[in-house]
């Protein structure tokens, strides 16, 4: 059976030498407060390497893909969870949002994560 925690690892140095700068703003639900009726988000920030990618004409359809998405791989070794639809990416000082993420994770190890994301 592969070695699918050297191959995230193998991601992740690949990513270090020749990916993007990603700050990955993650954000999470407090618990509800009954007293003043409001459930607080806490907001964390991650950083780590990325590389992104056009989408082919082929694939951009104008509704699950829209002209100017862009597809991100992220190293899923760096951050402590799963990107989702209520975090934010930075990229060279351009806000994302994602779309969608996909986890590439073989026997449950996360090796690399698929994003679409969105400008925005």
């Amino acid at each position: 059976m592969p070695n699918y925690t050297q191959i995230a690892k193998n991601v992740k140095k690949t990513l270090s030498k020749s990916g993007l700068s990603v700050t990955l703003t993650l954000s999470t639900l407090d618990d509800y407060d009954p007293i003043t009726n409001i459930q607080p988000i806490t907001t964390t920030s991650e950083t780590g390497k990325g590389a992104m990618f056009n989408y082919t004409r082929s694939l951009v359809d104008g509704t699950s893909i829209k002209s100017g998405d862009v597809l991100l791989y992220l190293d899923a070794e760096t951050f402590s969870k799963e990107p989702s639809q209520e975090d934010k990416l930075t990229i060279d000082g351009e806000d994302y949002s994602i779309i969608l993420c996909k986890p590439l994770k073989p026997a449950g190890i996360p090796v690399l994560y698929e994003v679409q994301i969105r400008n925005g």
